[in-house]
């Protein structure tokens, strides 16, 4: 099933939430994931606005530091894919605190923390590779936002516990502790990089 919607992202004026809309407005005025485009210039094929990073408040959640050339990677991949570079950052700050040769004790890789099921449906060949492995992982949640139509709370439970996990929940956050864990942390991160208040996940 193809998505159509854009999203936009913001953070509410009277609180710290993050405010996701299907259009442009004043407390989510940053496109977050683009609609498809119908276009012969495969330059500006699927071209996405990349909501601008700053530099975390002094006190609460940072960003972890990355490398320029991976910085480079995921900026490239985002505009191939039509997917904010930001919500790049935050998943992958989750996931491996950008380190390209993380394996967790479950076999995920890389950066994007893929397991290698996913990574071969998604294209990566070798998941230890960053343009490889974000490129996979930026595909997967793009397919994930068209899945759950753009809601990015359940989006980010189906890539920590699965999309079927999400489904067995009812269209809810899976009643795991790690998933119920990690969909604050990304959304807090998500809030680092696209300058809102930044709390501790």
């Amino acid at each position: 099933m193809a998505s159509y919607a854009q999203v936009y992202v913001g953070n509410a004026v009277t609180s710290e939430s993050v405010v996701l809309s299907n259009f442009s407005s004043p407390e989510a005025p940053q496109l977050l994931i683009s609609a498809p485009r119908v276009s012969t210039d495969a330059a500006s094929e699927g071209l996405v606005e990349s909501l601008p990073r700053r530099p975390a408040k002094a006190s609460g959640l940072q960003l972890p530091p990355s490398s320029p050339e991976v910085r480079r990677v995921i900026d490239e991949v985002a505009v191939k894919v039509g997917i904010s570079a930001d919500l790049l950052h935050a998943v992958i700050a989750a996931e491996s605190r950008y380190n390209s040769r993380a394996l967790s004790p479950r076999g995920a890789i890389g950066l994007m923390q893929l397991l290698p099921a996913t990574a071969k449906r998604f294209g990566a060949q070798d998941p230890y590779a960053p343009q490889e492995n974000v490129l996979a992982g930026a595909h997967y949640l793009k397919w994930l936002m068209a899945m759950f139509q753009d809601d990015l709370e359940l989006v980010l439970a189906a890539y920590n516990a699965g999309e079927q996990a999400v489904v067995k929940a009812g269209g809810r956050i899976p009643p795991y502790a790690e998933t119920q864990a990690y969909v604050p942390r990304v959304l807090a991160y998500l809030r680092c990089s696209t300058g809102g208040t930044c709390k501790p996940a």
